[in-house]
């Protein structure tokens, strides 16, 4: 575990367990690393630290400074460093152009050479930062890069800066996650593709992917993924989300060399193009791995649908995400013996898919091996709705249920939203006294944060 950075520090749930180990600590380096992501997550956010950085001091450089036995803490525990927010400040006179924050280079400085996860937070649109900055100030930490995290937007310029930072000046294999979750370009170039210049030799030896959002104006190509895969055989989560991939005259369905991914414990594969989603399909090989895997489809193309349905019976699923249009294949779940997992995705729709769970009039499971539901992005609109939760329920001795980036409470135009907010209620504590662990979220927590929750 020494090639891998420590999970980023938000809240996790302590145990008594971790409790007890507390009274017997004798110096404050023998903290377990799970009360201390717990202070300082609940710290920084109690405190806003990723607003106006300029006015406020970090949470972290705050506790630093209150005692000894803070400081002695924080300073010994290099673990409370590795994940490094990099921010951006504008330059005097230029509007458009940025230099990094003094903060992030403070925090590289404090990793003390250990792996560290970069995480570039907030995007900027068609300002642009000076490849010769970045490389001056990441260069020395490149052989110490092990994550790379672009979240929100940014541009197509920076992603390739960063890679090309940690191609020059790492040795290959040191990036083991890496996560590009939009990517823009600021020039217009009409119809033309625009590729994402990905090193070759220096993507190999991954064990994270996340690409998402890549626009049909920037494709990834074929080989470009094939490379990165063949090269990464300890992958454990791939995650394809809303990318552009554009194929690859060397790659035809009929003859696609297999990919050996034995490692992998969470796929995903939404919303991509249908002839780059039938080439994963036939060319994914997992062994025998427990997987989570999950598609949108749509299952008015029968060769997709029979794709998918041969990748499930081929493969050990343990957990499956499902859109709500997905009706075919929630009727195939019988052929999965290992299933105990399902994640259903309503797209804002209503929740009359979910009847295809349980068979209503007797409130009977039909798949009678799953122990924890995760729902996401749907309404409660109305009593049909509630009752239908209760008879999902009754039905299933359920572990957990999980409601996430929902609206738990709907009122719509003209309805009586106190007797709403008091039903809710009622359905809420229905729930709480039938399943061993509910949890509501009304957005979705960081995607590696969500993945890990998949691999079981």
């Amino acid at each position: 575990m020494d090639d891998e950075p420590p999970e980023p520090l938000y809240p996790v749930n302590i145990s008594s367990s971790d409790t007890s180990r507390v009274l017997d600590v004798t110096s404050p380096k023998q903290l377990p690393y799970e009360i201390l992501s717990n202070i300082f997550a609940r710290a920084i956010a109690a405190n806003g630290c990723y607003e106006n950085r300029r006015r406020q001091i970090h949470p972290l450089l705050a506790f630093r400074a209150t005692c000894k036995y803070w400081y002695h803490v924080i300073i010994g525990n290099r673990a409370l460093w590795s994940h490094i927010d990099v921010f951006f400040d504008g330059c005097r006179g230029d509007m458009y152009s940025f230099h990094i924050n003094n903060s992030t280079r403070l925090w590289l400085q404090r990793s003390k050479n250990g792996p560290i996860h970069l995480h570039f937070v907030t995007g900027y649109g068609d300002s642009h930062v000076r490849m010769s900055e970045l490389e001056q100030i990441f260069q020395p930490y490149a052989n110490h890069i092990a994550a790379v995290t672009f979240s929100h937007q940014w541009p197509e310029e920076i992603v390739r800066d960063i890679l090309k930072v940690c191609h020059t000046h790492a040795v290959p294999g040191t990036l083991k996650h890496l996560t590009v979750a939009k990517v823009y370009i600021t020039e217009n170039v009409g119809t033309s593709y625009q590729h994402l210049k990905w090193p070759m030799n220096f993507l190999r030896g991954l064990t994270s992917l996340y690409i998402g959002h890549l626009d049909d104006k920037i494709g990834l190509r074929m080989n470009q993924l094939w490379s990165i895969l063949v090269n990464s055989p300890q992958m454990r989560i791939l995650e394809l989300k809303e990318c552009h991939i554009v194929s690859s005259e060397k790659f035809e369905p009929k003859d696609i060399p297999a990919v050996p991914l034995h490692s992998l414990r969470v796929l995903e594969l939404r919303n991509i193009e249908d002839l780059e989603l039938l080439q994963l399909l036939q060319a994914i090989q997992t062994g025998n791995s427990r997987l989570h895997f999950g598609v949108s489809v749509d299952e008015s193309d029968s060769t997709i649908l029979a794709a998918i349905k041969s990748f499930i019976k081929r493969t050990r699923i343990v957990s499956l995400g499902l859109g709500q249009d997905a009706v075919e294949i929630a009727e195939d779940l019988s052929v999965l013996p290992e299933l105990h997992t399902l994640h259903f995705d309503l797209n804002h729709g209503y929740w009359m898919r979910i009847g295809l769970l349980v068979d209503v009039t007797t409130r009977t499971p039909k798949w009678p091996n799953i122990r924890n539901l995760h729902f996401s992005n749907g309404y409660i609109r109305g009593e049909a709705d509630r009752e239908l939760i209760r008879c999902l329920v009754d039905a299933y001795h359920l572990k957990e249920i999980y409601f996430v980036g929902f609206t738990i409470l709907y009122h719509g135009y003209y309805t009586n939203w106190r007797l709403d907010n008091r039903n809710e209620e009622k359905v809420m504590d229905y729930v709480t006294q039938r399943v061993d662990v509910v949890s509501t979220a009304y957005s979705d927590p960081p995607w590696d944060i969500l993945a890990e929750k998949r691999v079981l």
